[in-house]
């Protein structure tokens, strides 16, 4: 179907098999690090997803002067990538780098950026430039550092060194991720060094097992220092994206708060040393099944902070749950916490929020009686995961009057055919 700027979906039971697509992460780190590779490495990336934010990162890689060929698979859904590795010798010429929405590909590109003694302009929306990027100033000593019109201006100046970075306790796996791309190519040996042990640990792993693909190490030293040897070299590596656990979560969610029917039969394909954080959705929501309302779960988001609007849909269609090391959540494509309880306070579920303590808390509830259809058009908020959200929601509920949720175009971002999937299970959505 056309992913248009609303969508409607009509309340029924789901039946079916639904294969879930690659994963984006897996595939950012692989793309990255086959461009990383020493000049006459050629590695094949299959199961490359269709959408959005990897797309930002082949535009940009491309923009460094990275030769890649693509081709649809037999599937139709995924593109073999072919990439012709440069080892970090990036062109000269200052094409603007596009990350389009994509955090990801801002935050792995920087350091990128630091390989090269010349200029770069990384453009992306307002949403995106908005986030915060502190941790990553003090790598650009020397280097001016200013806004442009759309976008951040490193200006030309030293490339980067190993050493000993300190990062702060709030610090993004984004942009430990970031460094650890670029630190293995440098001359000198390095140090991550982190205050306390880090939030989302299970995506730092995740770089390091796809850097082990392609021949590169980085190693825990203990849970707040990583190590990385200098003078190493990334290696061609062909490999398959695993299927993607965070795209997982809305069908094992759907299948969980449906009525009626067969248990859905949800194939996410995955690898043994590459671990997904956002794979614990499975085991997250059905500790909010068996929840009541006088034993309410406590669910850290600490390692699975993109997993907090499906979440917080279950407990408020189920029996309630509160959720600690929520924060982060403000800072991603939208304000995930205001966003879901603006949307799902519409069903009439009910919130209680407070910031900082346990690393931010949130408790939902659902409303005396059971949720009830909204009388007004959901917002998207132009954020995949809240829309991907509540279609979930909607699909779900007993009331058969249709739901109209708007800024269904932002699914492009990770999840391009996700209406399509939904029809294909019996889902009405127009």
């Amino acid at each position: 179907m056309n992913v248009t700027d609303i969508v409607t979906i009509t309340p029924g039971v789901a039946r079916g098999r639904v294969v879930i697509p690659p994963s984006k992460s897996v595939a950012h780190r692989a793309l990255i690090c086959a461009a990383l590779a020493s000049r006459g490495c050629v590695s094949r990336l299959g199961g490359m997803p269709y959408n959005q934010d990897i797309d930002a990162t082949m535009d940009c890689l491309r923009a460094l002067g990275v030769r890649m060929t693509d081709e649809r698979e037999a599937s139709g859904e995924t593109r073999c990538v072919t990439v012709f590795g440069c080892g970090g010798q990036w062109t000269k010429n200052d094409e603007p780098l596009s990350c389009r929405e994509s955090g990801s590909t801002l935050r792995f590109l920087l350091p990128l950026c630091l390989l090269s003694d010349a200029p770069r302009t990384l453009k992306g929306s307002e949403r995106l430039l908005a986030r915060p990027l502190d941790d990553y100033r003090s790598l650009f000593e020397g280097r001016e550092w200013t806004s442009v019109e759309g976008g951040l201006r490193i200006g030309g100046g030293s490339v980067l060194r190993g050493q000993t970075f300190s990062l702060s306790g709030k610090s993004s796996s984004q942009f430990i991720t970031g460094l650890l791309f670029v630190l293995p190519l440098l001359g000198e040996d390095s140090v991550i060094e982190l205050p306390c042990a880090p939030e989302s640990k299970s995506y730092i792993d995740m770089t390091i097992a796809v850097q082990a693909r392609f021949g590169v190490v980085a190693t825990w030293q203990d849970d707040t220092h990583l190590i990385v040897k200098g003078r190493q070299s990334y290696r061609a590596a062909d490999m398959t994206a695993d299927g993607d656990a965070s795209g997982a979560a809305f069908f094992y969610a759907l299948d969980t708060l449906k009525s009626g029917g067969d248990p859905l039969e949800i194939v996410c394909v995955g690898s043994d040393d590459v671990r997904q954080g956002d794979a614990v959705c499975p085991l997250l929501l059905a500790q909010i099944a068996a929840a009541s309302p006088d034993r309410l779960p406590v669910i850290s988001l600490a390692d699975c902070p993109d997993l907090g609007p499906i979440l917080f849909t279950a407990a408020a269609a189920l029996h309630g749950a509160i959720f600690t090391h929520t924060d982060r959540l403000r800072l991603k494509e939208s304000d995930r916490i205001s966003a879901m309880v603006q949307e799902l306070e519409k069903f009439g579920a009910r919130f209680e929020v407070i910031d900082g303590i346990d690393g931010g808390r949130v408790t939902v509830l659902p409303p005396e009686g059971g949720l009830h259809t909204p009388t007004s058009v959901l917002r998207g908020h132009n954020d995949h995961r809240v829309v991907m959200s509540l279609a979930v929601l909607s699909a779900c509920m007993s009331d058969p009057t249709p739901i109209r949720i708007d800024d269904a175009h932002a699914v492009t971002k990770s999840f391009p055919d996700f209406f399509d999937r939904l029809r294909k299970l019996g889902v009405v959505c127009e």
